[in-house]
């Protein structure tokens, strides 16, 4: 099967992760792959790709801004040569772009959400038409079966709930010796809401003092962040590490992992942590992908969104007990198989025969 991924760009995001994972299994599995991507002018992914994948950069060499039509002619002319078997779309400006460009050409459109669809996008207009592109689409998949039920029956009857792959660098972490800080990855938006981590910290680290926080990721609430620090008289305890692809290895000996996001689709930065082992600890925030995830006091915690005071307890309550802390670890063993590229894939490919018929 030839398959093309449609999408913004491929930066650092998570949704690029997912595309960048699920592209490279399709090529050890066999099949054609091809990653266009509508908003950049220049050919780079953030993310290793198999050097059998095929990057277009749908802007490559322009100079000036390229308006919304004819972005979709240099699409559709794009779909038109290569004639892929499925065409599957992320995020709301790809979903549009494809949606118009494929119009009338017969090929298999797979719409994906990526976040939470109350919230996102913002804007009346693209909220419009991402709803259109998900009625025409051929198939759409969802992170969370809340995500899907924000659609009318019309798209539910033709979607799919299909979690992240995971890629995980390192084997198992769980009887490794814990390292006295608190990790969090992540876009720095305000949508991660890391201000919630860093002023719980404040207060736990006023009992345990030797403890630090180390963040991984970058984005526009990056500096704001930094002073927040400064005010709390924490800039030598929190560390900025940027972007990496290789934050499992460095962090793997964590104490404990922490998701403060406002709103998710399926973090796939909590589903490493998971995976490896890490305790962890996530607000339970709409679209429901954590709530999917953690099994409240079972395999991790989970708090409200924006719960400070909540949020200091239970990061005690791990430092506090071992039993706590093994028993997370212990209990996600298992989702490193279960979502592994290869398992998740299947399903992607088993979707798509389903659709095509």
């Amino acid at each position: 099967m030839e398959i093309c991924f449609c999408v913004d760009t491929m930066n650092s995001g998570g949704a690029e992760r997912v595309v960048a994972t699920l592209s490279n299994q399709f090529i050890i599995d066999g099949h054609e792959v091809c990653i266009v991507m509508v908003a950049a002018r220049k050919l780079y992914s953030f993310y290793t790709l198999d050097d059998k994948i095929e990057l277009k950069a749908l802007c490559d060499g322009a100079n000036n801004r390229i308006n919304a039509i004819k972005r979709v002619k240099l699409l559709r002319n794009y779909f038109k040569d290569k004639r892929p078997d499925a065409v599957i779309s992320f995020l709301p400006n790809a979903n549009i772009y494809t949606m118009f460009a494929l119009h009338g050409l017969k090929i298999l459109h797979i719409v994906s959400e990526r976040n939470n669809p109350y919230i996102d996008p913002q804007n009346k207009l693209i909220r419009y038409l991402k709803k259109k592109a998900f009625i025409k689409a051929d198939g759409c998949v969802f992170q969370t079966e809340d995500a899907l039920n924000f659609y009318p029956n019309s798209v539910k009857k033709k979607g799919m709930v299909i979690y992240n792959p995971i890629s995980i660098q390192v084997d198992n972490c769980n009887n490794i010796t814990r390292n006295n800080y608190i990790l969090s990855v992540g876009r720095l938006t305000k949508q991660k809401n890391i201000k919630l981590l860093l002023s719980s910290f404040s207060k736990f680290h006023a009992k345990y003092n030797d403890y630090k926080v180390i963040v991984y990721g970058d984005g526009e609430e990056k500096e704001s962040l930094k002073i927040y620090c400064d005010n709390l008289n924490m800039s030598d305890i929190v560390e900025f590490r940027g972007n990496s692809q290789t934050w499992q290895k460095e962090a793997c000996d964590a104490k404990m992992f922490v998701l403060c996001s406002d709103y998710e689709g399926m973090p796939n930065a909590l589903m490493e942590a998971m995976a490896i082992g890490i305790p962890c600890i996530s607000t339970d925030c709409p679209i429901g992908g954590p709530r999917e995830l953690i099994k409240n006091s079972e395999n991790g915690f989970l708090i409200k969104v924006g719960d400070e005071i909540e949020l200091t307890n239970k990061m005690v309550e791990i430092v506090e007990s071992k039993d706590i802390s093994d028993k997370f670890s212990e209990a996600n063993k298992n989702m490193k198989i279960n979502m592994s590229a290869e398992n998740i894939c299947k399903q992607w490919i088993e979707y798509i025969d389903r659709v095509k018929c």
